[in-house]
């Protein structure tokens, strides 16, 4: 996600069919903020070495049908486009 931690919470709030989740192991298809929920306590630059931004979201796939997913994931990032493109124009 582009716009940082905000941007990635604004997906979270908005999806329907997949779950946030702490863990991703499951049938249904989860979604995990790493910097939001596992990672909270692990310093900012051992996050950075290692790739996990405040903007990252892990997704794991599950049995849904796979239109379904994909229009809840996409009304989800369609809905924070604005937020985004303002990130963007931030200098």
């Amino acid at each position: 996600m582009r716009g940082g931690y905000q941007a990635a919470r604004a997906v979270l709030l908005k999806l329907e069919l997949v779950t946030r989740a702490v863990s991703l192991g499951s049938v249904d298809t989860l979604i995990e903020h790493p910097v939001g929920l596992t990672h909270r306590i692990v310093d900012e630059d051992a996050l950075a070495e290692v790739g996990v931004t405040p903007d990252l979201l892990r997704l794991s796939v599950g049995l849904e049908d796979p239109a379904d997913i994909l229009a809840d994931l996409g009304q989800a990032l369609d809905a924070v486009i604005p937020m985004e493109a303002a990130a963007l124009a931030t200098p």
